[in-house]
């Protein structure tokens, strides 16, 4: 089968690409198979990015505080997850006060 390393940077390379899709299917798989993996909060990362990219805005938030809430990671990935809630939440209030 396909390493966790692997999937990691099958999700990372989908993402790079413009391919939300794929990437969400790709870290996705990755969180499904490896469970204790420290490498976890980056995949919650990349599912939340992804959901972001496809305006699933709720959704993604609620994996970006996934992040937040696993102990052991890393700050660059708190950080991260922190804008990434801000922008989302963002994206959200202009859906809802500006209609295009």
């Amino acid at each position: 089968g396909v390493s966790d390393l692997a999937m990691i940077e099958l999700g990372r390379a989908h993402a790079a690409a413009g391919q939300p899709e794929p990437s969400l299917a790709a870290f996705q798989n990755f969180l499904d198979r490896f469970s204790g993996n420290p490498q976890r909060s980056e995949a919650y990362l990349g599912v939340a990015t992804a959901l972001h990219q496809l305006k699933r805005y709720d959704e993604a938030v609620v994996k970006y505080q996934y992040v937040l809430q696993r102990s052991g990671t890393p700050t660059a990935l708190i950080g991260r997850a922190y804008l990434g809630i801000g922008q989302c939440r963002l994206e959200r209030l202009k859906e809802l006060f500006f209609v295009e």
